[in-house]
C-alpha cells in the first residue's frame, strides 16, 4: 500500500511541475515517455536461454527422428499415450490378416533367408580363417626379418 501511495505522490509532484509549463500537451507527452515507452520488463540471460531451448529442443528432436527415418510426432504420441488405442487396434488387425493369408509363403521365405545366411556365415568363417593364417605367416616373416637384421 505504501508503494501505491508513494507512486501517487510522485505523479502528483510531476503533475504540479508539468502544470506550470506553458504548453498544454506536455503532460500527455510526459506520460507517454515515462509510462508507455519505458521498458517494463527486462529479460534475463536465463529467460533467454529457456526461450531458446523451448524452440531448439523440439526442432532437434524432430530433426534427429527424421534423420533416423522415424516419425518423431508418432514417437512422441506413443510416449505420451495419445492414440494408443487406435494404433493397438490397427496392429491387431494387420497381424491377423498377415497370419491368416501369408503363413506358408512367410515360412518358406524365412527358411530361404536362413539357409542363405548360414551359407554366408560359413563362407565368412572360411575367409576369416584364411586371413588369420596369412596374418600368422606374415608375423613369422617379420620375426625372421628382424632376426636377420640383428645378425
Amino acid at each position: 500500500m505504501e508503494g501505491f501511495i508513494y507512486g501517487m505522490k510522485f505523479i502528483h509532484e510531476k503533475l504540479a511541475s508539468v502544470e506550470e509549463c506553458e504548453h498544454g500537451l506536455t503532460f500527455p507527452l510526459y506520460l507517454y515517455k515515462t509510462i508507455i515507452m519505458s521498458r517494463k520488463y527486462k529479460v534475463t540471460g536465463f529467460a533467454r536461454l529457456f526461450i531458446f531451448l523451448m524452440f531448439l529442443l523440439p526442432a532437434a528432436y524432430f530433426g534427429a527422428s527424421y534423420y533416423n527415418g522415424e516419425d518423431g510426432l508418432q514417437n512422441l504420441k506413443n510416449l505420451v499415450g495419445w492414440e494408443q488405442e487406435q494404433t493397438a487396434e490397427r496392429s491387431v488387425e494387420t497381424t491377423e490378416t498377415v497370419v491368416d493369408t501369408n503363413l506358408p509363403t512367410d515360412v518358406q521365405t524365412l527358411q530361404k533367408e536362413l539357409s542363405d545366411l548360414q551359407r554366408r556365415i560359413a563362407a565368412m568363417e572360411r575367409e576369416n580363417q584364411e586371413l588369420k593364417e596369412q596374418v600368422f605367416n606374415k608375423n613369422e616373416e617379420i620375426v625372421e626379418l628382424q632376426r636377420q637384421l640383428r645378425d
